[in-house]
């Protein structure tokens, strides 16, 4: 499938990001530095419809790494990046309940992010936040 069209029916792909996540959730309470996720996440993301490209501007700014391919898991920056992604992408997911709808908002750009897409702003936490806020917004019946 390519990574640009996003699955009509990502559910048990939704339920196995909401599990790596929660691993990662439990991963940084234990150890708030320096915690690592396995690398499936990024195959996770992409099956939902996450582009690589996209993927990498987040989880990868300097480039992916050559290690990537036989590592079992992130290093600790990426992975903090990749539960940013994933942690978007599912809430998204849970205010729009409709999975075309959530990408479609996703890649829109966004008065309220400067016109950026969501996307765009989750290379940075500050960024990430702005975005959460706007899907609270929505999921709250405030205009966003």
């Amino acid at each position: 499938m390519n990574a640009i069209e996003p699955q009509s029916k990502p559910s048990s792909l939704i339920a196995e990001l909401e599990s790596i996540h929660l691993k990662a959730e439990n991963l940084a309470i234990a150890s708030p530095v320096g915690f690592h996720i396995e690398s499936r996440v990024l195959a996770v993301l992409e099956e939902l419809g996450v582009a690589s490209a996209e993927i990498d501007s987040v989880v990868f700014p300097d480039g992916r790494p050559d290690a990537l391919r036989t590592a079992s898991e992130l290093s600790a920056a990426h992975s903090d990046r990749a539960c940013r992604l994933a942690r978007v992408v599912n809430f998204a997911e849970q205010v729009f309940d409709n999975h075309q709808k959530a990408f479609l908002w996703l890649r829109a750009p966004n008065s309220q992010l400067m016109n950026r897409s969501p996307l765009d702003c989750l290379a940075t936490e500050t960024g990430a936040k702005a975005v959460e806020e706007l899907l609270a917004r929505i999921d709250f019946g405030m205009a966003a």
